[in-house]
């Protein structure tokens, strides 16, 4: 399994993530999303260590993402995410977030909350996407490519922020000071339609859990 650090858990809320991509904007309207009813139920994957990951995901039915609005959106959702270590069977803490999904073309993504800025705030501010393909028993998930996603926004196909940190050893691992893109729904959209899905959703960046119930 990929190492995380606990602060990005939080944020990302995915344990096999090792990072995430933000964005100022959502891939699609909140307001005109629906619940993908395909995701609900409690879902399982398996690390070669032996550590197992459970992942819950329904609806949200209390607090919606627009402070002004009574009742949650109509498609947002919910997910909590558990890992059970492999020798002693201890759960970490639980983590987790609030999301909407947005079809593009014939892919489906995932809108993911920062859920430290709802509680800051009083409303997201930034979202991380997550690109995922579910049947009645399997559930698929790919992360956004830091890499990837840095690279089309330095070649202009994006709007974003790019700031590498520095690094001591030619050989050491990049990483990022910021990484956010700021570019508009509509722009980020037509980006993954017409190419990005492929370049910034990488195989390597996949996770395989499968239905328990």
């Amino acid at each position: 399994m990929r190492a995380i650090h606990f602060k990005l858990l939080l944020v990302c809320g995915l344990a096999w993530l090792v990072g995430c991509v933000e964005s100022e904007q959502p891939l699609s309207d909140p307001e005109a999303s629906q619940m993908d009813q395909r995701l609900f139920g409690l879902w399982q994957r398996r690390d070669p260590d032996g550590a197992v990951e459970y992942l819950h995901i329904g609806g949200e039915y209390r607090l919606p993402l627009a402070v002004n609005r009574a009742q949650p959106e109509p498609g947002l959702m919910q997910y909590t995410s558990v890992r059970h270590e492999p020798n002693n069977r201890a759960a970490e803490a639980p983590s987790g977030t609030r999301f909407f999904v947005t079809r593009i073309g014939d892919d489906d993504y995932g809108n993911w909350v920062f859920p430290q800025e709802e509680k800051d705030r009083g409303k997201p501010v930034h979202y991380t996407f997550y690109k995922y393909r579910v049947t009645p028993e399997s559930l698929v998930i790919w992360d956004m490519d830091r890499h990837a996603t840095a690279a089309a926004i330095e070649a202009g196909k994006l709007k974003g922020v790019v700031r590498r940190k520095a690094q001591v050893n030619p050989t050491d691992a990049v990483e990022y000071d910021e990484l956010v893109i700021t570019d508009t729904s509509t722009n980020i959209a037509s980006f993954l339609a017409e190419g990005g899905a492929k370049s910034c959703f990488l195989e390597s960046g996949k996770a395989a859990y499968q239905r328990v119930k």
